[in-house]
């Protein structure tokens, strides 16, 4: 996963990407319902964009307006987002210039391979948007993460934010999201609930062998998933193994 992010005040921007395949923008901390805003790069081109809020991590995300907007920022020195009808936030990116280049090299990683043999592997790898096919087993575990503003250190500063991982019985591929290579082995999923009794479920289920049922799967697009593939949890139940 390829993240940076630059802050103002109680404002975190971030682009995230997996490698070589799209770019998403973000704001986290706005406190609105609605993000309907302006992204500008000095005075260059603006460009209007669509905010969508992310229900489980609960900051807007944006379409990235061109292929070139990370090499303007790059070159700029203010990122200037107008939020229709609400505030104007001016962010200096000059001094993320470094910060910036290593997300461009670490997107352009793979960048070749991630669609390399997509098409004959695809039929045989899990389909995330089969709501049937979201069944999984394997001993789930329960860990702390550095999040943001840098996501690499909470010593450091970073927020510490907890994941549940579901080491997987059996490895397995998955298509059917823009995130997800189908050439790619994935032996670790995240799983989370926004449903507080399935939470407490998953907590309490740690460190044990279940199987979990789902609702929803995606591929990791964002600094806060810890796993290529994330799966919203209907349900958990233990596993008994015979001894």
């Amino acid at each position: 996963m390829c993240v940076v992010e630059v802050k103002r005040d109680n404002l975190q921007i971030g682009f995230m990407a997996t490698p070589g395949l799209e770019k998403i923008a973000y704001i986290e901390g706005l406190d609105v319902q609605s993000a309907n805003a302006v992204w500008q790069v000095d005075a260059n081109k603006a460009y209007p964009l669509r905010g969508e809020r992310s229900d489980y991590f609960g900051f807007f995300a944006f379409d990235v307006p061109s292929p070139n907007f990370i090499e303007e920022l790059m070159q700029g020195t203010t990122l200037n987002i107008s939020v229709i009808g609400k505030a104007k936030y001016a962010i200096d990116v000059s001094s993320a210039r470094k910060a910036f280049t290593q997300f461009v090299d670490c997107h352009s990683k793979g960048g070749a391979t991630a669609k390399a043999g997509a098409a004959a592997s695809a039929a045989a790898c899990l389909d995330v948007r089969d709501q049937a096919q979201l069944v999984f087993s394997g001993r789930l575990t329960q860990s702390v993460f550095p999040g943001p503003p840098n996501y690499e250190s909470i010593d450091a500063g970073d927020k510490a934010e907890t994941a549940f991982l579901l080491g997987l019985t059996q490895p397995i591929c998955a298509s059917g999201d823009e995130f997800l290579s189908s050439n790619e082995e994935i032996s670790t999923i995240h799983v989370y609930s926004d449903d507080p009794q399935t939470a407490v479920e998953l907590e309490r289920l740690a460190d044990q062998e279940v199987r979990i049922v789902g609702s929803e799967a995606f591929g990791s697009h964002t600094g806060h998933h810890r796993a290529r593939l994330v799966v919203h949890v209907r349900s958990a139940e233990p596993i008994q193994l015979n001894r």
